[in-house]
């Protein structure tokens, strides 16, 4: 009960504003629960956007479409087109700083869209870091439930993980087979390592210690430790469990450096000012005095958030397993961005900066088909901090065409 009325109070103060608004809404709980929240004849008044890639593994589309057609809204979709990814030196210089963040692509797209209609946009941030909505969270509670095991079935489940085949994973998570073998070998680590904030680093890193050791050429040590003290911050956190503390972690530094604000800045971008209703001080305070099991219980995300929505939101929704919202860059590297990648990735470059092993980003390449979204991931990345460190420390002029990076 608390929890809805606080966050009922919350939405309606968003809605304080002498300009139109809009939500963006994806078909999840969150989004779906701004949208049952704003009165009636506001909601009215109220367009909604969603994004998608016209590709169904990755679209969310349908379950958008249900809530704004339930709630009765302007509904307005933005298909995020291959070539998209010409935005990437425009999006990255908004972001001051290299953000390896490909969501930022749909999210610059659709403020866009949205400037046309409004100058107001509320979305659904902050809601999976307050009650536990990400599928880590559920991967860090079974990681505990196999710290308890006896050792030698420890070490039989990792053996079987090793000689699964990743399509077979992907009842647990769906871009399993994609990640491929170099993402179960990840895997395996995450599960054999006992101390939570290592097993996490394994689990939410794009490079791990190991392959941050391969890549760097110069300060090594520095960058690896650096990063580790950054991720270990969460055992400083008093609170009563491993998970609590991850729970704290991604709410202090994750929220906080990276989701707020590429949010902020794609969407000031276009003029347009975004509102997060779940981070309202009252809901995290309520959140972080919260017991872990309240939020995640069992294996089940935002278990109090689904009780309080329970007759605000459709079951269609309500019940839906939580999908998070990814962007296809493993197509995207099947055509044009690998031959970008390699131009500005290339051993010359990679020389000349002296920051990267050009042997590292080879070994990428030449394993991208077995394990593509794991390897498209670490290749964006490096492709981003590229374009950033030309565009701010070389001062060179990025820009894409459709078919050649200059």
């Amino acid at each position: 009960k608390k929890t809805l009325e606080l966050l009922k109070k919350s939405v309606e103060e968003s809605l304080i504003s002498d300009v139109p608004i809009s939500v963006c809404i994806s078909g999840g709980i969150d989004s779906s629960s701004i949208l049952a929240l704003i009165p009636k004849e506001a909601r009215e008044r109220t367009s909604t956007f969603s994004a998608g890639f016209g590709i169904p593994a990755f679209d969310e589309l349908s379950y958008a479409e249900y809530a704004a057609q339930y709630y009765r809204t302007d509904h307005h979709e933005v298909i995020i087109k291959e070539d998209s990814y010409q935005f990437w030196p425009e999006i990255i210089w908004h972001l001051d700083e290299p953000i390896a963040d490909a969501t930022c692509i749909p999210l610059y797209c659709l403020s866009k869209e949205i400037n046309k209609k409004a100058s107001v946009l509320l979305t659904g941030d902050g809601g999976d870091e307050q009650f536990a909505g990400y599928p880590q969270f559920q991967f860090m509670k079974l990681h505990q439930y196999f710290g308890r095991m006896p050792q030698f079935l420890q070490n039989a489940s990792v053996n079987t993980l090793k000689g699964t085949p990743p399509s077979l994973l992907n009842y647990f998570f769906k871009y399993s087979s994609d990640l491929g073998d170099a993402g179960k070998k990840r895997l395996s680590w995450f599960l054999a390592n006992s101390q939570p904030n290592r097993a996490y680093e394994e689990l939410m890193s794009v490079f791990n210690k190991q392959e941050r050791e391969s890549l760097f050429t110069n300060a090594k040590g520095k960058i690896s430790t650096d990063l580790q003290s950054y991720l270990v911050t969460a055992q400083n956190f008093k609170t009563s469990s491993p998970l609590d503390r991850i729970f704290m972690m991604d709410r202090q530094l994750t929220l906080t450096d990276q989701i707020l604000m590429k949010t902020d800045k794609c969407t000031m971008a276009h003029s347009l000012e975004a509102r997060v209703p779940y981070l309202n001080n009252a809901i995290t305070d309520l959140s972080r005095s919260m017991p872990s099991y309240l939020k995640l219980k069992g294996l089940k995300e935002k278990y109090i958030l689904r009780k309080a929505l329970k007759n605000r939101v459709p079951k269609k929704i309500l019940n839906r397993k939580k999908a998070n919202f990814f962007v296809p860059i493993q197509a995207w590297f099947q055509k044009d961005l690998m031959t970008i990648s390699k131009e500005l990735l290339s051993k010359k470059k990679m020389q000349k900066q002296g920051i990267f092993e050009h042997r590292y980003i080879e070994k990428c390449i030449r394993h991208y088909d077995n394990s593509p979204l794991y390897c498209a991931r670490q290749l964006w990345a490096l492709l981003t901090f590229q374009i950033w460190h030309q565009m701010y420390i070389e001062e060179h002029s990025m820009k894409f065409t459709h078919k050649k990076y200059f």
